[in-house]
């Protein structure tokens, strides 16, 4: 069975994806018993500190840095018995070198193993960081006998974006009464007005992100625009307190096609909001939101009032 996937650099380095001797008995007694080896996770290292090549006998990574779900897994689109398993680091996870990388399973076995050329997953104190993402090229004859768990809302790479037009006549009461419509369910029911963008490709497992136009701030303003969208299939869903004045225009991200929210149950958690893209905020002390949204704070200066917007807005996600 051909288990390497090799690859010589400049350097004359060789660097590889295998299938660990345990991983080749687990699946063939898979095929023998009629069961699959559930793959549940991926295990990133920094390698000890140091450039190694990958063993069948290994166990386990050399100093393992990170583990989390699997983004995505799919046939090779030029080699049948090739497995692309695409990894995800997070953005906000960091601070070491990626020399190597891994699959286990539900027993937290060693599956498949690979060393990378030197990657730097840094965190940077501002904010400004990227995930990185790691592609195993794992050839296999039997990769039937593998069953994957995958979260695919880590992958935002894989996230389309798109614009939108809301125009004013799209427009129609919660409750219609024309075709005797019950009212409206979901994140905006509270307002009293609704309108639906039909969108190719989103379905009620996206997550949305929109962004308004600038010339469209005002008018949003003036009706009271709802801070959340709704994904449905083939559409968005805006809520507005009264039919805007004119058109509103901008662009939405649908990100984590497949899975809708981290926990898997469907709730959408609002982007920061900023003057210009629908989201939310962090309420802090002496902000107060009645029962129909409106949030009210006491009178403050000018110093008191950036202090509490820094706040709100310095950490985006807390």
């Amino acid at each position: 069975m051909d288990t390497e996937n090799v690859v010589v650099t400049k350097q004359d380095r060789k660097y590889k994806t295998l299938v660990t001797d345990i991983g080749n008995e687990k699946m063939m007694n898979a095929t023998l018993n009629g069961v699959k080896v559930n793959v549940v996770a991926a295990v990133v290292g920094d390698g000890g500190g140091s450039y190694y090549v990958p063993t069948a006998d290994q166990t386990t990574l050399v100093n393992e840095v990170w583990r989390g779900p699997i983004a995505s897994k799919e046939i090779n689109s030029k080699s049948a018995n090739m497995l692309d398993v695409k990894v995800v680091i997070p953005a906000k996870v960091g601070g070491f070198t990626v020399r190597e990388c891994g699959i286990v399973d539900d027993a937290g076995d060693l599956i498949a193993v690979c060393n990378i050329p030197d990657a730097e997953k840094a965190i940077i104190e501002d904010g400004i960081s990227a995930a990185l993402t790691i592609l195993m090229h794992i050839v296999m004859t039997n990769s039937d006998a593998l069953e994957f768990t995958l979260d695919p809302t880590i992958d935002t790479a894989s996230a389309f974006g798109d614009v939108f037009t809301i125009k004013q006549s799209d427009w129609k009461p919660v409750t219609d009464e024309e075709d005797g419509e019950a009212e409206i369910s979901g994140g905006g029911s509270q307002y009293p007005y609704y309108a639906d963008v039909a969108l190719d490709g989103v379905t009620t497992m996206h997550t949305p992100n929109a962004t308004l136009d600038l010339n469209s701030l005002a008018l949003a303003k003036a009706c009271e625009l709802c801070p959340t969208v709704e994904t449905m299939t083939g559409a968005l869903r805006f809520w507005a307190m009264s039919v805007p004045d004119g058109d509103l225009t901008g662009e939405v991200l649908l990100i984590g096609k497949g899975g809708g929210s981290a926990g898997g149950d469907g709730n959408y958690v609002l982007p920061t909001a900023t003057p210009y893209r629908l989201g939310g905020v962090k309420v802090g002390d002496g902000l107060v939101i009645d029962d129909e949204g409106v949030m009210s704070v006491d009178a403050a200066n000018t110093e008191e009032t950036t202090e509490a917007l820094d706040e709100v807005f310095a950490n985006p996600g807390e």
